[in-house]
């Protein structure tokens, strides 16, 4: 049971919804599972997580957070690679070179799109309820597609998933 739902990526939904996650596959940008520490990822994610905490915005900040601070890395490689901020030698060097960020390495295809996919798959398991620090380890969001960064199997039916 899962699919495309929007919701389960924020922090608030997820708390409240509890338990009733288990089994559930639905689609993120970022988890904490090991497949996606890269550099600066932890350091990122403690500075995020402090300034939100005191904003009482999302706490986690998996979902948006690391790829707006991900945009700003490859900019900033850009303008340093090319000592410039012409528009157009900016693009040339985002779409022809890998770029590495908190979220891992980033290319473009020639169509303008990420060459490959990174929009994660995850099946919750071993959700319990009212607990938001369960989010922060590894464990409660199984990565199951791409494969690339897979952390485990999908567990199917959804009634087996849910035990």
């Amino acid at each position: 049971f899962g699919g495309g739902m929007v919701g389960l990526q924020f922090s608030s939904v997820m708390e409240s919804m509890g338990s009733l996650l288990n089994g559930v596959v639905n689609y993120n940008s970022y988890l904490p599972e090991k497949s996606m520490e890269f550099t600066g990822t932890k350091d990122f994610f403690v500075k995020y997580q402090k300034r939100a905490g005191e904003a009482k915005v999302d706490p986690l900040g998996y979902y948006l957070a690391p790829f707006g601070y991900a945009m700003g890395q490859m900019v900033e490689q850009a303008v340093n690679a090319t000592k410039s901020l012409d528009h157009k030698k900016l693009a040339d060097f985002l779409r022809s070179n890998e770029m590495m960020t908190i979220v891992g390495p980033i290319v473009f295809g020639p169509d303008g799109e990420r060459k490959e996919s990174a929009t994660l798959m995850a099946q919750f398991r071993g959700v319990v309820d009212k607990n938001i620090e369960q989010f922060r380890n590894p464990g409660k969001q199984i990565i199951v597609f791409p494969e690339k960064w897979k952390t485990g199997e999908l567990i199917q039916p959804f009634e087996k998933a849910r035990k």
